[in-house]
Order: structure tokens, then C-alpha cells, then sequence
């Protein structure tokens, strides 16, 4: 049986916060390693923090659902923006054996989401970026 949450933030930084609360709860309710919840809030950081720095050509506050899924054998999120069309699964995989200073700014954070998690999917549907990712927990 599948279970579905939702939750709604503004594009504000402080809101990771949020996220990263409710999160640990719901790994909390369904009895999820405090490891894979560690994770989910570091892929939600990564994502998130992309959005609001870099998602948005205005100042106004957007706002940003996330959807979390659950069954017994993973955990998934989708997060849907009406920020600018982005795909950050296009960009190149960061050349990790160059040292810091080497290597060009950004990448990195898209680079832990993909090895972090199990699966990981984006796709432009209208006006809005969609953005899923899960982690198997069995």
C-alpha cells in the first residue's frame, strides 16, 4: 500500500527548515533509517536551494509542493516550481578527480542527489519544472 504526503513552501531559504522537519517525521511514522532521512534532507538542500537562488527571474515568493511517497519497499519525493525550465540531470557530471580549485563552480550538489538516491527524474510539464527522486529502504 502506497501513502502519499504533501506539503507547500514559499521559495524562501528558511523553509529548508521546514522540509527538513517534516522529512525526519515522516521517517519517524514509517520507521525509516535515521541514514536514508539524512539523505532525503540533504537532496531536498541541494534541490531546493537551486530553486530559490537560481529558479526565478523576480522577487516575488513562488510557491513549491512537494510531494512525498511511501510503500515498503522506498521512499519518493516530487518537487514541482514554476521556476525557469531546468534540467539540472543535463548538465555534466562534475570531474571529481580534479582538486577544489580545478574544477568549475556548481555541479556538485546535483552530483550527491544522483548518487545518493536510487532514481532520479526530471521533466517540464507546462509551466512548471517537476523534479522526483527516491531511495530504496529495503
Amino acid at each position: 500500500m502506497t501513502e502519499n504526503s504533501s506539503l507547500v513552501i514559499s521559495s524562501r531559504i528558511s523553509e529548508l527548515e521546514t522540509v527538513r522537519k517534516f522529512t525526519d517525521n515522516l521517517c519517524l511514522n514509517y520507521n525509516i533509517d535515521a541514514g536514508i532521512a539524512y539523505k532525503f534532507n540533504l537532496a531536498f538542500e541541494e534541490l531546493l536551494s537551486n530553486i530559490v537562488f537560481y529558479g526565478y527571474d523576480d522577487e516575488s515568493i513562488h510557491e513549491i509542493e512537494i510531494l512525498f511517497s511511501y510503500d515498503i519497499v522506498k521512499l519518493s519525493a516530487t518537487i514541482k516550481d514554476d521556476g525557469k525550465a531546468f534540467n539540472p540531470l543535463e548538465k555534466a557530471e562534475p570531474d571529481t578527480s580534479l582538486s577544489i580549485d580545478e574544477r568549475k563552480i556548481g555541479g556538485l550538489g546535483i552530483h550527491l542527489v544522483r548518487k545518493m538516491m536510487d532514481e532520479v527524474r526530471y521533466k517540464r510539464e507546462g509551466e512548471f519544472n517537476i523534479f522526483y527522486f527516491s531511495k530504496n529502504i529495503k
